[in-house]
């Protein structure tokens, strides 16, 4: 008999006694049930005996059915604990979930000695808890995370961190990313909810679900990429949105390439223009930041959109500079040029920054995301930066600011993501998201009934 045959032959025998340990302490966790049903009787009166029994089984039904509707489940695995048989599975897996996470630990090397940590391998979470041993960092368990991958057969994973020494680890079968891969079309107004204190817009979705943009919280927005990778096509979702309540918004549109990419919204648009000179746009701005002055030193307590869709009193105003680097950024400028773009820049900047508390929402488009074209005073007050497909770090970096390591860049995108782009998050960290899809014909039709 060779040693494989022997080493199997042990494991076999392994598992086969601990099932039987498992049934043996099961079954004398019940028979404790009962022999302290049995001993109540003896020693109370049987209605007495009855009244004790009844109330410490449906005192752990009740911490039990209470926790199933607390998030979390704390309470009912609690409940779980006290419960016979149920209680012995419960510990049994939560040893093995330990027993299986100490020897990962160990496996891939991020310690070697035989301590028993709190680190849990459940089927679809690496559960780290207090893990404060001396140079296991995020940087080590990410990647003794990644090296692991094959081995547990999952292709993607989520780590977010809970605390000094603590982490938890999401997997998954499939990799998300490839659900965003399918453009998912809409041949209709993207969803928008009004109210006090909010304008969403259900822009896309992310491998968390739908992404829902709250336009009351975000003054500015920016979108760059590269021509043809779709920047273009996820403002317009937002702006679609936006035209569908012309009762509370009032849109602006400024066409810096002076094509018809944006003609769509002609005749519901308050301004639609595709003058691509400073004539158009620089006289709207100063009026803009002026309307802007004016609300932010007469506007109510709590700021414009407090009373926003409920007081009738008070629009939304939202332009787009599509190729805003036009303007920023003109090419061969003259002095008189030079001066007109600080101006833009500088009343632009202005609004971004403060525009919020007055109601004002600036969308600003660009193929170009370089520093040069993209002045970083302007770029930084973009509460949102969102940036499909660029070639080189210096780009993304020059769309996006500073992007945490292991978080998406748009250099890990392709061509071929048209329409996918990736967004900042409120906590600084970036996420990837696919916008929904509205195809020209969708937008002609609109166009029509406009008119």
């Amino acid at each position: 008999m060779n040693e494989q045959t022997v080493a199997g032959a042990d494991s076999v025998a392994s598992v086969l006694l601990g099932l039987a340990w498992r049934l043996v302490r099961a079954c004398a966790g019940t028979l404790c049930w009962i022999a302290g049903v049995v001993l109540l009787f003896r020693v109370m009166d049987w209605p007495y005996a009855c009244v004790v029994t009844v109330a410490c089984l449906y005192s752990v039904l009740a911490v039990w059915t209470v926790g199933s509707l607390c998030r979390g489940g704390r309470v009912r695995r609690v409940g779980v604990f006290l419960a016979p048989v149920a209680g012995d599975v419960m510990r049994y897996r939560r040893r093995r979930a330990r027993r299986r996470g100490n020897q990962w630990l160990r496996e891939s090397g991020l310690v070697h000695d035989s301590r028993d940590y709190s680190v849990f391998l459940w089927s679809g979470v690496l559960d780290v808890r207090g893990l404060r041993v001396v140079g296991v960092t995020e940087e080590r368990l990410r990647d003794a995370v990644e090296r692991s991958l094959d081995a547990w057969d999952v292709e993607d994973y989520e780590m977010t961190r809970r605390g000094p020494g603590s982490w938890l680890v999401r997997l998954y079968a499939e990799n998300r990313l490839n659900a965003l891969k399918t453009v998912r079309k809409i041949y209709a107004y993207p969803q928008v909810e009004c109210g006090p204190g909010r304008l969403r817009v259900t822009v896309g979705r992310s491998v968390h679900g739908d992404v829902r943009l709250d336009l009351a919280d975000v003054a500015s927005m920016l979108f760059a990429g590269i021509p043809g990778t779709g920047k273009t096509a996820g403002a317009t979702v937002i702006v679609a949105g936006l035209l569908s309540r012309p009762d509370l918004v009032d849109v602006h549109v400024f066409d810096g390439k002076g094509s018809s990419g944006w003609s769509w919204c002609e005749g519901r648009a308050v301004t639609y223009s595709r003058d691509d000179s400073y004539g158009t746009v620089l006289p709207f701005l100063r009026d803009l930041h002026a309307l802007m002055r004016e609300r932010l030193a007469s506007g109510p307590v709590g700021g414009f959109w407090r009373g926003f869709a409920s007081d009738g009193d008070g629009r939304a105003v939202c332009v787009v500079l599509d190729e805003i680097q036009t303007w920023t950024a003109p090419a061969g400028r003259d002095k008189r040029d030079h001066a007109d773009a600080d101006e833009f820049v500088r009343l632009a900047t202005d609004i971004a920054k403060k525009g919020r508390e007055a109601g004002i929402i600036m969308l600003a488009i660009t193929q170009k995301p370089t520093t040069d074209a993209l002045p970083s005073a302007l770029r930084d007050m973009c509460a949102v930066r969102c940036c499909c497909y660029v070639p080189t770090e210096d780009m993304a970096r020059a769309a996006l600011g500073a992007i945490p390591e292991h978080d998406p860049s748009p250099t890990c995108l392709s061509f071929e993501d048209r329409g996918m782009a990736v967004m900042t998050r409120p906590d600084g960290g970036t996420m990837i998201v696919r916008f929904d899809y509205l195809s020209p014909d969708v937008l002609t039709e609109m166009s029509a009934g406009w008119r």
